[in-house]
C-alpha cells in the first residue's frame, strides 16, 4: 500500500528560513486558531530501556528505579483522539526505548487512522521484530531513527552498554532486505549519532558504512549533559576536528544523496536558543506520567482542556516580550541545520 506523505525535512527547511522568533510565534498561533495541524507529538510508550548507554540518564541505576510505567492500549486510543487530529508529526520514542512496550505498534496504527502525515520511531532497534518492520512498511511509516554511539564495534558496545554491534548491523540489513522485498522506499533509515571526543573518529568510517547500508539521513549531535555517566561536552580543543569531520561527511552525503543534519554553531550548547518558546509549544511530550498528570485517559479530556492546563497560549505569547525566556538555555531542540 502506498501513501502520499509530506517530507518533514521540507518543513524544517522552511522553518529555518524564517529568522524572526516573533513571526514564528505568531504563525504558530495563527495555524492553531485555523485548526491546521501544528503539533509534533513525541510519545514514550514505556519509561524504561534495554540498554545502559553511558551518555543517557538510563545508565544511572537510581534513574532506572525511578522511571517506570507504560501506556495501555486504552491510553493510546485516548491520546490519539485528543492530539492526533492536530499533529503534523508523530514520533514514537523520546528518551526511553519504545519497543519495550509490546503494543507500541498500536500508536502507528492510530497515527494512520488519524492521517498524521509524518510517522517515525526513535529506537536502538535491538528489540525490533521482522513482523513489526513489515507492518511499518505497510503503514507507510516515514523513518526508523536509530540511536547510534559508535560505528566500530568497540565504541558501539562501550557507549551502548548491553548492546551488540553485530545485532545492530543485522538490523540494518533486515530493514533493507524487507524494504526491497516489499518494493518500498519507506521507512527510511536515519542514524542519530551522538558525538563525544572519544567516538568522533568513528565518523571517518561513514563512507564505507554508507556503501554497506542504505542510509537516507544522518544527524550528528554533540553530546548533551542529560545526567548520564559520561557527561564530558565537546570543547574548543576538538572543534577543529569536529568541523573537519562534518565537512567530510557533507561531501559523502551529497555524493550519496543523504540528508545531513548537524550542529555547527554551538557544540557545547552555551548559546541561547531563540526558538525555545516555539519549540516548547510545538513539541508535545506524552508518557504514562503525562497521562496521569493531565488525565489524558479520560473520554472527557479535549485538546483545548490540555492546552488550558499547561497555559499553552499564555506561554506562547510570553515570547513576544523583549525578555528572554528562562528556558531558552535549557531547550536545545532543533539546534542543528540541514547542511
Amino acid at each position: 500500500m502506498k501513501y502520499a506523505l509530506s517530507n518533514i525535512y521540507t518543513l524544517l527547511r522552511i522553518y529555518k528560513k524564517i529568522k524572526s522568533p516573533r513571526i514564528k510565534i505568531l504563525g504558530l498561533y495563527l495555524v492553531s486558531k485555523l485548526g491546521i495541524r501544528h503539533l509534533s507529538i513525541r510519545i514514550d510508550p514505556a519509561l524504561s530501556c534495554n540498554l545502559f548507554c553511558l551518555m543517557c540518564y538510563f545508565s544511572q541505576s537510581d534513574v532506572r528505579k525511578q522511571k517506570k510505567g507504560q501506556l495501555s492500549e486504552e491510553d493510546m486510543t485516548q491520546i490519539a483522539r485528543i492530539f492526533f487530529p492536530k499533529a503534523f508529526q508523530l514520533v514514537i520514542g523520546c528518551g526511553a526505548e519504545p519497543t519495550i512496550n509490546r503494543d507500541f505498534m498500536k500508536i502507528f496504527q492510530l497515527g494512520r487512522q488519524y492521517n498524521v502525515p509524518n510517522l517515525s520511531i526513535v529506537t536502538n532497534g535491538l528489540l525490533l521484530r521482522d513482523s513489526q518492520i513489515e507492518e511499518m512498511i505497510e503503514l507507510g511509516v516515514n523513518e526508523i531513527i536509530l540511536s547510534t554511539h559508535g560505528l566500530t564495534k568497540a565504541n558501539y558496545e562501550k557507549f551502548m552498554v548491553n548492546g551488540k554491534h553485530e545485532q545492530f548491523i543485522y538490523l540494518l540489513n533486515t530493514i533493507n532486505r524487507l524494504k526491497e522485498q516489499y518494493q518500498s522506499d519507506r521507512p527510511a533509515i536515519r542514524i542519530n549519532y551522538t558525538v563525544n571526543e572519544e567516538n568522533l573518529k568513528d565518523l571517518d568510517l561513514f563512507g564505507d558504512f554508507v556503501n554497506s547500508h542504505k542510509i537516507q539521513t544522518l544527524q550528528v549531535r554533540p553530546i548533551m549533559d542529560i545526567g548520564g555517566k559520561y557527561t564530558k561536552l565537546l570543547d574548543d580543543s576538538v572543534k577543529e576536528q569536529y568541523n573537519a569531520t562534518l565537512k567530510q561527511l557533507k561531501t559523502i552525503c551529497d555524493t550519496n544523496q543523504i540528508t545531513l543534519l548537524g550542529n555547527t554553531t554551538d557544540i557545547n550548547y552555551s548559546k541561547i536558543n531563540g526558538d525555545s518558546l516555539v519549540l516548547e509549544n510545538v513539541y508535545t511530550y506524552i508518557s504514562s506520567d503525562t497521562v496521569k498528570k493531565y488525565n489524558l485517559n479520560s473520554t472527557k479530556t479535549k485538546l483545548s482542556t490540555y492546552k488550558k492546563q499547561i497555559g499553552w497560549t499564555k506561554n506562547l505569547f510570553s515570547g513576544l516580550s523583549n525578555k528572554t525566556s528562562k528556558k531558552s538555555h535549557i531547550n536545545n531542540s532543533l539546534k542543528y541545520d540541514i547542511l
